[in-house]
């Protein structure tokens, strides 16, 4: 058998679809495209949110204090520690708190 017959007629293994098979999948490809375009979108829309709200948060500023040689950033505005909630001017002004906290490693004061 020549190589013409195998690509022709009942002997294909390749199967043919018909025109209405083949316009369904043209439609389902450009919905799909449709859909790759407004989730890219999307997707730039929440990065460009993304930058906005880290560039947010580098400029927020914490109070510092220091005990003893070290200076410490306040990383909370507002806390509680043996069931006293405490603001960062409180912590700010209270060392003997701010040594119990460090003993602790406390997330609450960062070693500058």
């Amino acid at each position: 058998m020549s190589k013409d017959n195998l690509n022709s007629g009942s002997a294909s293994s390749e199967a043919t679809a018909s025109p209405k098979e083949v316009d369904a999948l043209k439609e389902q490809v450009a919905s799909l495209e449709a859909e790759k375009e407004e989730l890219l979108a999307l997707n730039a829309e929440l990065q460009e949110a993304l930058e906005k709200s880290s560039k947010a948060l580098k400029k927020v500023s914490y109070p510092t204090m220091k005990v003893g040689k070290d200076t410490y950033h306040i990383k909370a505005s507002k806390f509680i520690f043996n069931g006293q909630e405490y603001t960062a001017e409180d912590l700010a002004k209270n060392h003997e708190l701010a040594e119990k906290l460090i003993s602790m490693e406390s997330k609450i004061l960062l070693k500058k």
